[in-house]
């Protein structure tokens, strides 16, 4: 998932990897050296970087604070769990697909602002990770069934 940015004259490239949570960070096409978990090096400045892309990004010189990715509102984030719901009915396979929706409609968010979309997709993610656990369980069941 990648997110740019204007920081004065100088373009900010934000990319975080899904499965791994791996960040890469360019200023200017140039990628900052990574001097530990949430220190990076450009030229001679160091930069700060909180957050990840489920919970929003800021990256800080000290001086001036950028937003990478923008933070859900409480609404959004809401919407975003409801997918959840298959947890219950569907112990730790519900989780993975209501976790799988869930991913979807954080990334999803962003890229709207009409909360008629936003509901509408927190409502079809569900739906679809309970008919993909209804799937994976039945093929779990026939696999290893009784």
């Amino acid at each position: 998932m990648t997110n740019t940015v204007m920081l004065g004259d100088k373009r900010i490239c934000y990319t975080e990897n899904f499965w791994t949570g791996k960040r890469t960070i360019s200023i200017d096409g140039k990628v900052l050296q990574k001097i530990d978990k949430k220190t990076y090096k450009y030229e001679d400045k160091y930069y700060t970087i909180k957050g990840s892309y489920f919970t929003g990004v800021e990256i800080s010189d000290g001086v001036q604070r950028v937003e990478l990715v923008r933070k859900l509102t409480t609404l959004e984030m809401i919407l975003c769990f409801i997918p959840f719901v298959v947890v219950v009915t569907g112990g730790a396979i519900g989780g993975l697909c209501g976790g799988a929706a869930w991913a979807f409609n954080t990334a999803y968010f962003r890229k709207t602002d009409k909360i008629a979309m936003k509901v509408l997709c927190s409502i079809l993610s569900t739906v679809v990770a309970f008919v993909c656990y209804l799937i994976l369980s039945s093929l779990f069941l026939g696999l290893f069934g009784a």
